[in-house]
């Protein structure tokens, strides 16, 4: 089945229930796998140059997966040098879990393998770092 969310998808992952959706506006969208139908938005979107702002992603989201050992919560990562771990069971504006910053994430550069996010920057120094 098709779904219009009425904005390009930047990037998605899946788990057993959920789509989890990095949108063009920067909102992360959750989706009902089963039924194909929006569930809700986590976290919030933030103004580019808004500093006070600090669960939002301020650019362009380009990654983001699932943590499978748990499939409540996702990572996003970006352009603006943040790492957000959220629960896309809680109310968006209580879903961030932790923060990272550091790595400008422009490609599919972020997973989660055991307890350890990895993002891949794009850097010289420091490119891939476990968190």
């Amino acid at each position: 089945s098709n779904l219009n969310l009425g904005e390009p998808i930047y990037s998605m992952d899946t788990s057993q229930n959920y789509h989890v959706c990095a949108m063009e506006s920067r909102r992360i969208q959750v989706i009902d796998a089963s039924r194909a139908e929006y569930v809700q938005d986590v976290g919030r979107v933030a103004e580019e140059f808004d500093d006070e702002e600090e669960y939002a992603h301020k650019q362009r989201v380009s990654a983001i997966c699932f943590n499978p050992s748990n499939h409540y919560q996702c990572v996003t990562a970006g352009w603006d040098r943040a790492v957000y771990l959220w629960d896309i069971r809680m109310e968006p504006e209580k879903a961030v879990v932790r923060t990272f910053k550091g790595p400008k994430v422009c490609g599919d550069g972020v997973d989660v393998l055991g307890d350890k996010c990895i993002t891949a920057s794009l850097s010289i120094d420091n490119a891939l770092q476990m968190w």
